[in-house]
Parts: C-alpha cells; structure tokens; sequence
C-alpha cells in the first residue's frame, strides 16, 4: 500500500517522544529530547499526510453546544408610551358605556344700581350645556396551536438557552397591541369614530409663533431671547384669552426642541440654559417634558408645542374598560383569546387651559 499509515507505528513514534520527554525532566534543551533530524525523517515518509481528518460534521461537540447564552432575555425597543404618565386616567363610565356625557353650567347677571322702586329688578340665572364623547371598543386577539405548544415545550426541555413561554410572550405583545393604540388615541384621538385626543382638542388656544430677526419661526435660528419669548407667551396665552381664569401647569416640546432648550444658554457669559431661567422665572409652568408624538404634529408638519393643565378637573382620558382577557376559545386544533378595551378619548371641559404653539 506504500506510504499509507502504520497507526502501530505512528503511535510507537508518539510514545518515543514521550518518554524522551519523561527523561529529559526540566532540561531546557529541547534538541536533546527530540531532535530536529528525527521529526523531518517522520515528515518527509508521507505518513502524516495519511492520518485521517474528522469532518466538519463528525465531532464529538455540535455548534449549538459550545455556543453560550445570555441569561437575560431582551425584547426590541419602541418609543416610550406616555400617555398614561402625561394625562389624568378616568375610570368613571365603566364597562359598557357607549358615550360619556359631561353637564357645564354657566352662572349669568350683574347686579345693578337701584334707580326705580316699581321696576322689577335684572335677574341673574344659570343655564347647562351638555357634552357628549363617544366611547369605542377595541380588540385583539392571540393565539397558539397543538404543535406550537410541543415546540414550545421542547425548546424549553433542551435547556439550550433561555425561552420565553409561548403564551407568554403573545400575551404581552397583545397587551402592548392596546396600550400603542391607547397612545394613540390620547394623542390624536380616533377621527373615524369621533374621539378627541390631547391634539386636536375643539377651541383651544392657539399661539402664532413670530418669526424671529432671521426672518424664521425655527428656534434653529432664533436667539436665545426669542426661544425665551415663545416659551413664556405658552404660558400668558391662556391667561389673556380667559381673563386670567385658565392657566398652564405643563408644557410638552418635541424631544429635539426639549434638548435645544436645556443645553443653549441664555448668554456666553452664563452657565443658566434657556429652559432653567424658564422654569425659574414662570409663574404656572413648572413642568417641562419631551414627547415624541409633537415633531411634525403641527399645521403643515412642522413641530408643535403644547401646553395644559393636567388637573383630573380639566381634563382627563377616558377608558370605561381595561384591558380584558376573555376565557381561551378551542377551534380546531388551535386556541384562541380574545382581548378588548374601551376607549372614550379626551374629554377637555376648559379647553382655555390648552394651547397649541406650531413652527418652532
């Protein structure tokens, strides 16, 4: 068979070595264990060149094995949800309701000087509007079949890695499903069914951004000042438009509008940024946040600030039902859950308290 290999002899050669190695002990002079000429003469016979390869596929380990996991598992990140964080919750209507109606009275008369005994005297009154907001159902659905269910309970016996239960993580992804369109709704409200959100509220105030000495309503290009100007005319414009009665507690900036408000300074020679000399110096607005939902949600798509009062008096967002489950549904050979919320939008009852500042 010429050089095809010995593998008595090949293992004769390796046990030499090793013991060559035993009687060296310590010794630091390797050429006296195995000389260079001896390892060559093996080479050059060919034998090695015989000795057989394991396949990529033939191995005591699977790829799988020597591949570590994470403990932890990580879900994909969205934007936050705020619309619970940023506005009064309303449980008032409950389950079942259809529309939430909300009663306003107004107290009317003035006394007058009395000039004439006979004459009847100006009578005061009061008279009430009623206001009426839809409420809408929503639902979504998870699911999960026969085999789904032995697969998830397989993957979980090979211990190969962590798993989130099936049911589970469809669950969540259900819960989060209502809670996005929750947010939605409290931003923008649900034209198609006539609900209100927090941007789109009927008469509310709408302050008209200047431009500034550029010639632009961006505070890209408006000094710190005119940044300064809009910010506090969020907070008068209430104020002028109801006598002093409505006010602002809160103002909502696009996130990018936030960040320039906290990191430009009010001149080169001090360290207090534009937003810290407004908080300090505003009467009623001593709450500043970013909100995603506000770039690009003002006319003509340019950004949008945004100023309330969020007082459960004034206004609030209105969800008759929480997220509910319903008992699984066997159809087939699959099982099916139902899930569903009701909705009532934003009810508003001063809508001076609200204004809209668009360009910035």
């Amino acid at each position: 068979m010429g050089n095809l290999l010995s593998l008595d002899k090949f293992k004769k050669w390796l046990n030499d070595g090793c013991a060559k190695l035993r009687d060296a002990g310590m010794r630091r002079d390797a050429a006296e264990v195995i000389s260079l000429d001896e390892y060559h003469s093996f080479v050059d016979s060919g034998l090695l060149t015989h000795i057989p390869k394991i396949d990529a596929g033939e191995n005591m380990f699977f790829a799988r094995q020597l591949e570590a996991f994470k403990a932890k598992l990580f879900n994909t990140k969205y934007p936050e949800l705020l619309a619970r964080l940023l506005l009064p919750v309303s449980y008032d209507a409950g389950p079942g309701a259809k529309k939430i109606t909300y009663r306003a009275y107004t107290l009317v008369g003035i006394a007058q000087a009395i000039t004439n005994y006979a004459a009847d005297l100006a009578r005061a009154d009061a008279f009430g509007q009623e206001f009426t907001s839809n409420v809408r159902d929503y639902g979504e659905a998870f699911g999960w079949n026969i085999r789904e269910i032995q697969s998830s309970a397989q993957a979980e016996r090979s211990g190969i890695g962590p798993t989130m239960p099936l049911q589970t993580g469809r669950m969540m992804a259900c819960r989060r499903a209502h809670e996005v369109n929750l947010d939605n709704i409290a931003f923008a409200g649900d034209v198609a069914f006539g609900l209100i959100g927090l941007n789109n509220i009927p008469s509310a105030n709408t302050y008209a951004v200047p431009a500034g000495a550029a010639g632009s309503t961006l505070w890209a290009n408006k000094t710190p000042d005119e940044m300064l100007a809009d910010l506090f005319a969020m907070e008068s414009t209430p104020l002028s438009n109801s006598s002093e009665v409505e006010y602002a507690t809160r103002l909502l900036l696009p996130p990018a509008k936030y960040r320039m408000a906290a990191y430009t300074r009010v001149s080169i020679a001090s360290d207090t940024s534009v937003l810290d000399y407004f908080l300090k110096q505003s009467r009623y607005i001593k709450d500043v946040r970013g909100w995603w939902k506000l770039t690009g949600a003002g006319s003509g798509g340019l950004d949008r600030m945004l100023s309330y009062r969020p007082d459960s008096d004034t206004i609030s967002l209105e969800i008759p039902e929480e997220f509910t489950t319903l008992p699984p549904e066997p159809r087939n050979l699959e099982v099916v859950v139902n899930t569903t919320m009701a909705i009532g939008g934003v009810i508003c009852e001063f809508p001076l308290s609200v204004t809209y500042g668009d360009g910035i």
